[in-house]
């Protein structure tokens, strides 16, 4: 039986104020050699100034600090993948209280 190649997931991140680049640009220049941006096509939009950060982990840190960072997520799963923003890390998904309520039945009462 064959190996299963694992999928790579590449994460890009992009700011959105000058105090979120200086502030990733100093972090990834710790962890890599080479720090650019680049231009991606995401749907039928180009995005210009991405980082292409290591990994999920980097972009962990970032949502931990979202009070003093402004910037989106992006993924690609593989290296000819399709890019997307990643909505889920934020913590907007799953906040309380943004489900619409159930709607009654007309039999129910209100106690």
């Amino acid at each position: 039986m064959a190996k299963k190649k694992k999928r790579s997931t590449y994460w890009f991140v992009k700011p959105l104020d000058p105090f979120t680049n200086e502030s990733l640009a100093n972090q990834l220049s710790k962890t890599i050699d080479v720090v650019e941006t680049m231009e991606l096509q995401v749907g039928d939009k180009v995005i210009k100034d991405l980082y292409l950060v290591p990994d999920y982990h980097t972009v962990s840190q970032l949502y931990s600090g979202s009070d003093r960072f402004k910037f989106k997520v992006f993924c690609r799963q593989g290296s000819h993948g399709i890019v997307s923003e990643w909505k889920f890390g934020d913590g907007q998904y799953h906040k309380k209280g943004t489900r619409k309520p159930r709607r009654q039945k007309k039999n129910e009462s209100v106690v």
